[in-house]
């Protein structure tokens, strides 16, 4: 099995040096929960989460991929549903969303640098866990 690492040095050279993000959260009245040693922790635990979950599975989706039986039925590759499920329970899926509604309220550049590491080993398995965007729609959209 490849060896991976994240370049979580370059992350947090990203996010300090470069966008000044610390600056910006504070400066926000939203954001003023965020800092950059929590992100750091973020950063480093969805790591770790790529390197043994992840990682792991990347043969299984390049030999299996994902399957359409029909009648709406998926069936993903070996190991993908027990990766979701850490994924979700671990709470990543909620990391950007809004806390009035169960989420932590991280801003996109605190928290879409995870999903570097979810990209690199498991583009399919990223493109699972958006409801926020169906959430953002329904936000904007939707009526009581």
């Amino acid at each position: 099995m490849a060896d991976y690492n994240a370049p979580l040095q370059d992350m947090r050279f990203i996010l300090k040096d470069v966008f000044d993000a610390p600056s910006f959260w504070q400066n926000n009245e939203n954001l003023t929960h965020v800092d950059l040693e929590t992100v750091d922790m973020i950063l480093e635990e969805m790591a770790k989460f790529s390197k043994n979950v992840l990682l792991p599975i990347n043969q299984s989706g390049d030999d299996e991929g994902a399957r359409y039986q029909g009648d709406g039925v998926v069936t993903t590759p070996k190991g993908f549903k027990d990766a979701y499920q850490q994924y979700a329970e671990s709470g990543w899926v909620g990391l950007g969303g809004n806390p009035d509604f169960g989420g932590q309220g991280f801003p996109k550049n605190g928290h879409h640098a995870d999903r570097r590491d979810d990209v690199h080993h498991q583009p399919i398995l990223c493109a699972l866990p958006e409801p926020h965007r169906w959430r953002n729609a329904l936000f904007k959209r939707g009526s009581k």
